[in-house]
């Protein structure tokens, strides 16, 4: 237990200690971005549960309780995933309509004007 938090004060404290926010609107970001970064791997992890679940209800389709623990199982992967996606538009929208953070969020996509020149 005590190597999860070491190692969650490994990631993060440099984040704050080198990017020292000069106002409440860097604070904001680097929270932001902190939460930014962890979204991805939760969301993978939410497929991978919801998947497992799936997995559970087709391989035990004969027991009757096992297949409804996986049917929960894969309710509650599709519950986190929405949540998931639903904290990352907010923090996508914070970001970019509330101006928290600088530049982009996704790459723009080149378009046939941009290619042409």
């Amino acid at each position: 237990m005590i190597i999860r938090y070491l190692l969650l004060a490994v990631v993060i404290i440099p984040k704050f200690v080198f990017a020292a926010p000069s106002d409440f609107s860097d604070a904001i970001s680097m929270i932001l971005d902190l939460i930014w970064l962890t979204i991805p791997v939760l969301v993978g992890l939410a497929l991978l549960f919801f998947f497992w679940g799936l997995a559970r209800f087709i391989l035990k389709a004969g027991d009757v309780k096992a297949r409804e623990d996986g049917r929960q199982v894969m309710i509650w992967g599709i519950v986190a995933l929405f949540v998931m996606m639903s904290v990352w538009g907010l923090i996508a929208f914070a970001k970019k309509e509330l101006e928290f953070g600088g530049g982009t969020l996704l790459p723009f996509l080149p378009t046939e004007e941009s290619v042409s020149n």
